[in-house]
């Protein structure tokens, strides 16, 4: 697993009252995570976290051509300490503001 401790939750009401607070902040890229772990970390298909990539770049790719997808996986899989690097990667790929808006919630 990719994603740290420090954004998994996994019980509705946890995620229930952390997205209620969201009205009253801005989302940033570390909400943004912790969504997409909670709604997707159970899939076949998650692959430790990785394919929040792959959802990021399906909304978000237009906009940023110079992700490439499989080179920032290849750099977490082949990290010596991958749970960080893909919280630096996503911090990245969601550091614009207007990003995280484009993307929702």
């Amino acid at each position: 697993m990719y994603v740290s401790i420090n954004y998994r939750m996994n019980k509705s009401n946890e995620i229930g009252m952390f997205v209620s607070t969201l009205n009253e902040k801005t989302p940033t890229w570390s909400d943004l995570l912790t969504i997409d772990y909670f709604y997707h970390h159970h899939m076949e298909n998650y692959d430790g976290g990785l394919s929040f990539l792959d959802r990021l770049f399906d909304k978000l790719g237009q906009f940023h051509p110079e992700w490439n997808i499989e080179d920032l996986k290849n750099a977490i899989r082949n990290s010596n300490n991958p749970v960080l690097v893909y919280t630096d990667i996503i911090h990245y790929m969601l550091e614009d503001p207007r990003d995280v808006t484009y993307y929702g919630i």
